[in-house]
């Protein structure tokens, strides 16, 4: 099951080194590209040197319960009202989200990049405003 400060999972099968990286940016900074979808692909082809053991782990690690994915529902809606996704990106958890967990074909790469932002979704609503820099183009 997903937990915010279990990110250190994809370190162990190293999916993500580095996670203060961003995938490449791939669109000039004035587009509003789906940042999202963009980092998937990138995450895509980190997945393909994993074997199928190791993705399925990978899988089973990355399952949520209803109530975080209510909680994950709830934070992009907000984060599209405050204008720090945009909305392809807020139509991409959307779309991979249902309130009982992962909507069925999901991909991995998907879900990945999801609960990579999932902490900064569930902000509170007391804090600042902030909208993600064009050049960082991932959250």
């Amino acid at each position: 099951m997903y937990r915010s400060r279990g990110l250190f999972r994809f370190d162990l099968l190293e999916v993500a080194t580095n996670l203060t990286s961003y995938s490449p940016v791939t669109t000039s900074c004035g587009v509003h590209a789906n940042r999202l979808l963009e980092h998937a692909a990138w995450i895509n082809g980190k997945l393909d040197q994993l074997d199928l053991d190791a993705r399925a782990r990978l899988e089973q690690m990355l399952e949520i319960d209803p109530h975080e994915a209510i909680a994950c529902l709830e934070g992009q809606a907000r984060a599209a009202a405050r204008d720090i996704i945009t909305s392809d990106e807020a139509m991409t958890i959307y779309q991979a989200l249902t309130p009982e967990g992962w909507e069925p074909g999901t991909r991995l790469e998907v879900k990945m990049t999801i609960v990579s932002i999932m902490d900064q979704l569930l902000a509170p609503l007391s804090g600042p405003i902030t909208r993600v820099a064009p050049a960082d183009c991932l959250l």
